[in-house]
């Protein structure tokens, strides 16, 4: 599952572009394919899907990999659907990031009945190596019992430690509903609790945050009943630049370059933006 807005359709089309570059590619020769899932904020227009059933047809090993594809669009709330950094004042029962929080409860709750696991990245995530769907089955088989498969932050970045043990977003997710319960009833309630204090937290940050600052409490016996079934792996790798190190002057050449030579684990890569990305395109 790709997991976008609809303002974002350049940046999808180039995702979808490097992923039917050879080096690039989802699969192995041979194996079965899978199910694409677009999730957006709001119904896209009939150019929108035009244009992504267009980079599809014209693509011809990732067609080759993917047996159906969906635009999934969530129709969230206007007032709701914004990613403010940085907000002040009351943020409303989801916080100033409620666009993104609610579209991963949300998203994950209509594919729920589906069963099995999905890949959710964004648009800035890049695959390191070919292959990178069958290595994600391969890990799903190793850890049948886990809700998430994540990455813990490993940029350059200086992070406080309430930051450093949570999963980011992009990551694999059980589709069961023992996990949907846990969200409904843990996760988003933490969230809804937690965003009354800091207004601008986001869901994949959120129940960490809460260990740490001693927030939401009467959910923490709840939380590290389940702790196990998030687990860090380096399938993905959270790259994200933002603050110290400006994210427009990273050589993501270099990276992902390290990473493919270093990491022989790692398939993903999130947070590659900026002007010197690798000419994918």
């Amino acid at each position: 599952m790709v997991n976008t807005t609809v303002g974002e359709l350049p940046a999808l089309l180039e995702l979808l572009r490097v992923w039917d570059l050879p080096d690039y590619v989802p699969l192995a020769p041979g194996e079965p394919t899978f199910r694409l899932v677009v999730l957006l904020n709001q119904k896209p227009p009939r150019a929108y899907r035009k244009a992504v059933n267009g980079q599809l047809d014209s693509s011809a090993r990732l067609r080759a990999a993917v047996s159906s594809i969906e635009l999934l669009a969530l129709d969230l709330p206007r007032d709701l659907d914004r990613y403010v950094r940085g907000g002040v004042g009351d943020g409303g029962e989801y916080g100033w990031k409620s666009g993104p929080n609610l579209q991963f409860f949300r998203g994950l709750d209509r594919l729920t009945a589906e069963g099995g696991f999905a890949l959710v990245v964004e648009t800035d995530t890049r695959p390191v190596r070919a292959g990178w769907v069958g290595a994600a089955r391969d890990l799903v088989r190793r850890h049948p019992d886990a809700w998430v498969l994540g990455s813990v932050y490993r940029g350059l970045e200086t992070v406080p430690a309430s930051f450093k043990t949570h999963l980011n977003g992009n990551a694999i997710y059980a589709l069961s509903p023992s996990f949907a319960k846990f969200r409904r009833e843990v996760w988003e309630q933490v969230l809804r609790e937690v965003v009354r204090h800091r207004t601008d937290v986001a869901y994949d940050y959120v129940l960490s945050y809460a260990f740490s600052q001693n927030l939401a409490t009467e959910f923490h016996h709840a939380m590290l009943a389940e702790w196990h079934r998030l687990v860090a792996t380096d399938f993905i790798q959270n790259l994200v630049h933002w603050r110290d190190h400006d994210p427009m002057t990273i050589d993501w050449v270099q990276w992902c370059a390290r990473l493919e030579r270093e990491s022989p684990q790692t398939y993903v890569v999130h947070g590659v933006r900026g002007e010197h990305r690798p000419p994918w395109t």
